[in-house]
């Protein structure tokens, strides 16, 4: 019963904070995670409890899968072609007011996909064309895994089955070119 709280004391209960819902194979998929500094998957008794509610409010007939994982990986090889002029073969500004520009727009990036929305490489393009200095980003390979699953390599665009998609320093390689 929340009547007497406030939207604050709200909010910071709801345990779901990211949902998505599709239909595949005749099931009704719902993706869901939590948030905490970055979305992150909802587990033990928290999971059990949404799971237990949406079989109860849920029509029936209707089946559902309902999943809740970690965050998919993401491996890219990039080359870049920079002007030397504002960006040195190191990546780091020549100016010196960004340590990564490159590696910091693709963070923005993915941060900016919407859970459960897809990841374009074409728009991961458009988006390093931004950064001063690029003048080419070329992505020579790009690969996704889950789980236990082994890296799955993808060409124009990857919808991640947790809803959403990271990567880590060691899978990212960027190629810095003088244009």
């Amino acid at each position: 019963d929340n009547t007497t709280a406030t939207l604050e004391e709200i909010n910071a209960s709801k345990i779901v904070k990211f949902a998505a819902a599709s239909e595949v194979d005749n099931k009704l998929l719902i993706k869901i995670a939590g948030f905490a500094d970055d979305l992150v998957p909802i587990t033990g008794n928290n999971l059990d409890n949404f799971i237990t509610y949406m079989n109860r409010i849920k029509d029936a007939g209707v089946v559902l899968e309902i999943i809740s994982l970690e965050a998919e990986k993401l491996k890219l090889t990039i080359d870049v072609y920079v002007d030397t002029l504002v960006i040195n073969l190191d990546g780091t500004r020549v100016d010196g007011t960004a340590v990564a520009p490159v590696k910091d727009a693709i963070n923005q990036y993915l941060q900016s996909i919407n859970f459960s929305d897809t990841l374009i490489l074409a728009h991961l393009t458009d988006h390093l064309q931004l950064v001063d200095g690029v003048k080419i980003p070329h992505i020579v390979s790009s690969a996704y895994k889950y789980a236990d699953v082994e890296w799955q390599s993808f060409q124009v665009k990857h919808t991640p089955l947790s809803g959403y998609i990271r990567i880590e320093p060691s899978d990212l390689t960027i190629n810095y070119i003088p244009h």
